[in-house]
Formats: structure tokens, C-alpha cells, sequence
């Protein structure tokens, strides 16, 4: 089973000391939005509007740990880690086990860090909830800074380039050099990180046609293609986002 390497907004987890235990939402399939229903009177039953499902925003929750040289520095560690709530717009989270998941998020719920204690080392445990308001999405990977993309769509669409989003619509030609990202080390990135980058659309993507880029597609649709065309599920790999991946350690 793959190590899986959590980071948000290019600062890795393990960098700050903070390990994810369990996780939830992160493969699941979203909840679908109500549909528009018909209640005749003079009919037995309704009618249902059975144009393609649209689905509501993802939720994610994230169960975890983190251990340090004692509580102010832990806490300092964490809530640097956690500040990227705190600016403007949505913050990345990207979750690599050898092919990566990318969505961006925001802090649903406040966050409890417990204090514990465990063979003379200070510990503590947290609930991350978050949700991710564009849950149907395209996921590719840019090696290089030089970005190519053209693609046509009748609706607006989200282009997220390392957690920068511009609204498309219409005939789109995208050449741009896009400038390295910055990280928090260089341990758990890997091989050229700063010029490996992250790009996603998201909206009605099935709108999209004629999509040609220079950047290489994470999920084919083609390729263990769910109903919604959003995330597949790699069953090789399920059981590192589950209960037990947690190196050892229980809280």
C-alpha cells in the first residue's frame, strides 16, 4: 500500500509534525441535489425531473495527530499549518499515494486540539471537517511551467491552477508560464515539485469538448469511471484513506 502525503497549499503535513489517521468524504460519492418533483393530485405518485444529477459540495473530515518537543511548539506547528484557513479564497488540499486527488477547501467546523500524553510524549489529536464547493471536477498534472490548454464549453467553468481559479467560458486558449510553488520542504514533495503543477476544472464539465492541453489527465473518465465522472475509486489503494492508517499509532 502506498504512503499517503497530505498538503495544503504546498505546506506538507509531515512537515509540521501532523499525521491523518482516518479519513472520510475523500472517495465517496457526493450527495446528489434535490430534484424538482411534481405532486398531481389527479396522478397516483409524482414526477421527478431525471435530467442529469447535479451534486452538492463535498464534505471531508480528517482524523489525526500530532506529536512535537513540547506543547507550545506543537500547537505553534499546528496552527501555522492550519492559518491557510485564514486567507482569502479556497485552500488546496492535495492527497498523493502515487497519483494524487485535488480539492480545494475551506473550514466547515472549528478545531479542538486534545492534549494528551502518551510515554512521556506530548500528543495531540484532532477533527478536521472541511468541504469542497466543486466536488465534480478534472484533474491534470503540468510538468514544466509552460501551460497549454484550449477547450470549448456553452457553460462558465472553474480553471484552478495551483489553487488560483479563473471562470472560463466560451472558446478558451490558455498559454501562460505559471511561476513554481512554493512548499514547505522538500522531504515529502518528491523529485522537481516546484514545477509540478496541479490544475483542475470543475462546473459542468460533461459541457466541455475539444480539450487539448500539454498537461496529462490524473483519472481518464475511461479508466474505473463512477456515475458522476468524478473521482474513481482505485481499489488498490482504498484502504490508506480508512480506519488503521495510522503508522502504529492510536489515540
Amino acid at each position: 500500500m502506498s504512503e499517503v502525503i497530505y498538503s495544503l497549499n504546498g505546506k506538507f503535513f509531515k512537515d509540521f509534525g501532523v499525521y491523518i489517521s482516518d479519513s472520510k468524504g475523500l472517495l465517496d460519492k457526493p450527495k446528489p441535489k434535490a430534484r424538482k418533483t411534481y405532486d398531481w393530485a389527479e396522478q397516483h405518485g409524482k414526477q421527478i425531473d431525471l435530467s442529469p444529477a447535479k451534486y452538492d459540495e463535498r464534505e471531508i473530515e480528517l482524523k489525526g495527530w500530532i506529536r512535537g518537543e513540547n506543547w507550545q511548539k506543537t500547537k505553534a506547528n499546528f496552527d501555522n499549518l492550519m492559518s491557510e484557513f485564514d486567507k482569502e479564497g479556497l485552500a488546496r488540499l492535495v492527497v498523493d499515494f502515487g497519483k494524487v486527488l485535488v480539492y480545494d477547501v475551506y473550514l466547515s467546523d472549528s478545531i479542538e486540539l486534545n492534549k494528551t500524553i502518551r510515554n512521556g510524549e506530548i500528543i495531540g489529536s484532532f477533527a478536521l471537517k472541511i468541504k469542497d464547493p466543486n466536488p465534480v471536477k478534472r484533474t491534470f498534472v503540468l510538468k514544466g511551467n509552460a501551460l497549454n490548454m484550449a477547450f470549448t464549453s456553452p457553460d462558465w467553468i472553474v480553471l484552478n491552477v495551483d489553487g488560483v481559479e479563473e471562470n472560463l467560458k466560451g472558446i478558451v486558449n490558455i498559454n501562460k508560464t505559471i511561476p513554481n510553488r512554493v512548499l514547505s520542504g522538500q522531504k515529502y514533495a518528491g523529485a522537481n515539485a516546484e514545477t509540478t503543477h496541479y490544475i483542475t476544472l470543475s462546473g459542468n464539465i460533461d459541457q466541455i469538448t475539444g480539450l487539448t492541453t500539454n498537461s496529462e489527465e490524473v483519472w481518464k473518465q475511461k479508466e474505473n469511471k463512477n456515475e458522476s465522472g468524478n473521482v474513481p475509486i482505485p481499489p488498490s489503494v482504498t484502504g490508506a484513506f480508512s480506519k488503521g492508517f495510522n503508522k502504529g499509532f492510536r489515540i
